[in-house]
């Protein structure tokens, strides 16, 4: 039995399917840019905007008790600092956003992908009250999920560039695909709507201010 720890929209799914070798994506996925299968999906046991860093224990006995013995790459959004019995797993992946690439590539992910698909008719104004919903929603990507002593640390940043799939000789034809899934990192356009959101809710963070629009 083994884990890949990770917050929301940092490849959790791509990672599970690739060293599983489950080289598919579920067609009738309403979010198309991921790579969701159920063992993507058994630990998940709750969740957060941000970073989860407390989960239901027995809920989590629970799968633990059923998957035990197992040769299965499981995933889950908690911490590997919220999980009591993490030795248990014979191998633990931990997915860390601790560089600002990182940081911003799940924002994009989160936006493009997660927010866009569930508010279709999403209109990209100068509008400030638009503009303080979504700045005030990047604000979660800048809580870090750090590394973990117990894991192996592998920064997001690896993943999106193909480093730590090339690396680890995984299924590159498979990662291409996500690649065209998640297209708006191919590459980034520094000077999109999304990306001063970004940009706007780091200053607030740096610096403790409101930021001024001029």
């Amino acid at each position: 039995m083994k884990l890949i720890c990770f917050s929301n929209n940092t490849g959790g799914g791509l990672l599970c399917n690739l060293l599983n070798n489950n080289l598919i994506f579920e067609r009738n996925d309403l979010f198309t840019y991921r790579a969701s299968t159920w063992q993507h999906e058994e630990f998940k046991v709750g969740d957060t905007p941000n970073i989860q860093k407390i989960i239901d224990v027995a809920r989590w006995n629970k799968k633990i008790n059923e998957w035990k013995g197992s040769d299965i790459w499981f995933s889950t959004h908690a911490h590997p600092s919220a999980i009591p019995n993490l030795s248990i797993f014979d191998k633990v992946i931990a997915v860390t956003t601790t560089h600002r690439t990182s940081k911003l590539y799940r924002w994009l992910r989160y936006y493009h992908g997660w927010f866009k698909t569930i508010h279709p008719n999403w209109s990209e104004t100068d509008n400030l009250d638009s503009i303080d919903k979504i700045r005030c929603l990047a604000y979660n990507v800048f809580d870090p999920f750090t590394p973990h002593p117990a894991c192996r640390n592998v920064e997001f940043e690896d993943i999106v560039s193909g480093k730590f799939i090339q690396d680890n000789n995984l299924d590159l034809e498979y990662f291409n695909e996500w690649k065209l899934r998640n297209h708006w990192l191919y590459p980034i356009d520094q000077s999109s709507w999304a990306v001063s959101r970004f940009n706007e809710a780091e200053y607030e963070i740096v610096n403790k201010l409101p930021y001024k629009y001029i």
